[in-house]
């Protein structure tokens, strides 16, 4: 029987090893291809299909029928135009930033929109932000919720408002079972609830953020669903959020308002949140444009809508690593994904080739930021010059990376929008 594995294994290995599962661009980056090589930069790039990005807007107002609640993350999506589409498509006026240095350039540019710092500021990142905006346009202070995760945070942030003689909106990081920080207990909330009270010349509450995060990656056994393991996370979820709200509207009733930002959600949860009672504001960004890490079940209806593109550089038959030669290119012989190597422009990125199907990075030569190596088979149908497609892990950091983003309508390259620098 030991034996029947071992050889069962060994079949299995070689048949995925041998497995020629390459094919070539299909119509869609076959098209993309032919007006990059036209037209293109001849350098890497990343673009966004507009058209797809559209149809994944409109998912997101069928799964979540308040699109005046959503809040749109900067980190996720950081280009100016990209965002004013986004804000003027959802008729919303909400955005969460995570950068403290992109504060100063946002708000000139979205006059009235409400920034909600995803994660708390180091008191001297507060100090340098409060004074850029005193010097540039004092008003806008009032578009900006701190986040504050502890009572000692609290304190410092008072210090700067007494500092500089103005007052902070103050938003209160709860965990509701993230772990990742925030106050996780309601001696701690009342403490930081009574300091914005007695203080309320320098801080103004503005409301809480609980990220949900957690809830998308709840484990679950059958015969629980992975629908209903969610669910009854959800659930829990909004039961922790609803004791500190409850706590700020009995005890605290003088900082209790309709117009508080109950602020949770984030681009797996979003769906989850529409009907419940509690939250109010449900931040989103990545599943606009569809990275790889978001290829969830419950996403299943979000295109990717974000590549990166970037030519070949050179052409190989069989594959030639250094030292071993004639043993790479033996074992060539017999590896579809191993007959012939390209060169690309660039690489490295936290991205996988995903056309032409079939290509393949090859740990045993090592990875590259200068000409990446891949490998495939005749199949693939790659020349020099032509264009390779990637698709992204995730936006927040590998959009950095470029100076801009080249958008796309119906194949065809129709304009440049700069990246958040």
């Amino acid at each position: 029987m030991i034996a029947f594995i071992g050889i069962a294994i060994l079949v299995w290995i070689i048949y995925r090893l041998t497995r020629d599962a390459s094919q070539p661009h299909n119509y869609y980056f076959q098209r993309l291809n032919h007006v990059l090589r036209e037209v293109g930069p001849a350098r890497p790039l990343q673009f966004i299909d507009m058209d797809r990005l559209s149809d994944n807007a409109a998912v997101i107002k069928r799964h979540y029928p308040y699109p005046k609640q959503l809040r749109f993350v900067v980190k996720s999506l950081p280009c100016v135009p990209l965002l004013k589409w986004l804000l003027t498509t959802f008729q919303n006026d909400k955005l969460m930033i995570f950068d403290w240095h992109f504060l100063a350039k946002l708000l000139p540019q979205f006059p009235g929109v409400d920034f909600l710092f995803g994660k708390p500021m180091p008191v001297q990142a507060l100090r340098q932000a409060v004074q850029q905006i005193q010097d540039n346009s004092p008003d806008a202070l009032a578009q900006v919720q701190w986040l504050v995760d502890s009572h000692q945070r609290l304190l410092q942030y008072l210090a700067v408002a007494e500092e500089h003689s103005v007052r902070l909106r103050i938003s209160i990081e709860i965990d509701v079972g993230m772990h990742r920080g925030g106050i996780n207990n309601l001696a701690s909330f009342r403490q930081v609830l009574s300091t914005i009270q007695q203080y309320s010349a320098y801080l103004q509450l503005s409301g809480l953020m609980g990220y949900d995060a957690h809830v998308a990656k709840v484990p679950h056994l059958w015969p629980v669903s992975a629908e209903a393991a969610m669910d009854k996370a959800h659930q829990k979820m909004l039961s922790q959020y609803r004791q500190y709200v409850h706590v700020l509207q009995v005890e605290f009733a003088s900082l209790f308002h309709a117009a508080l930002c109950f602020n949770s959600g984030g681009s797996p949860t979003y769906s989850l949140h529409k009907g419940n009672q509690v939250v109010n504001d449900v931040s989103l960004g990545s599943c606009l444009l569809q990275p790889t890490d978001f290829d969830l079940p419950h996403l299943v209806a979000h295109q990717p809508a974000w590549f990166i593109a970037t030519p070949v550089l050179k052409k190989m038959s069989g594959l030639h690593i250094p030292f071993v030669e004639q043993l790479s290119n033996f074992i060539a012989r017999y590896l579809p994904r191993w007959q012939h190597t390209y060169f690309i422009y660039g690489g490295y990125w936290r991205a996988q080739p995903c056309s032409p199907q079939g290509l393949y990075f090859n740990q045993l030569y090592g990875r590259s930021s200068n000409q990446e190596i891949l490998t495939g088979s005749a199949r693939t149908a790659l020349e020099v010059d032509d264009y390779i497609f990637l698709r992204p892990s995730q936006s927040e950091a590998v959009m950095l990376e470029f100076p801009e983003v080249y958008i796309v309508r119906d194949s065809k390259v129709v304009e440049q929008w700069p990246i958040l620098k």
